[in-house]
């Protein structure tokens, strides 16, 4: 399977299990509105994906696996 396909697997899974656990995050939105929690979480989870698919294509992907277990602080965010 292509690196590409991996991704698009990955989206598509995600997609399904939104559909299926808050529909409802298709129609509200919520991550948009300033000040709330889904817009922090959002942010978070936009980085992680960012970071998982730089170091996906750095050819690091396991690192990426293991970094998730161990973020549990601010620090590990830092730039």
């Amino acid at each position: 399977m292509s690196d590409i396909s991996q991704i698009e697997e990955r989206i598509n899974g995600i997609r399904e299990w939104l559909k299926k656990e808050a529909p409802e995050c298709f129609i509200e939105q919520k991550h948009a509105e300033e000040g709330t929690q889904e817009r922090i979480y959002w942010h978070h989870g936009y980085m992680m994906g960012l970071r998982d698919a730089l170091q996906f294509f750095l050819g690091d992907y396991t690192t990426t696996q293991r970094s998730h277990k161990s973020d549990n602080s601010a620090e590990n965010f830092s730039a």
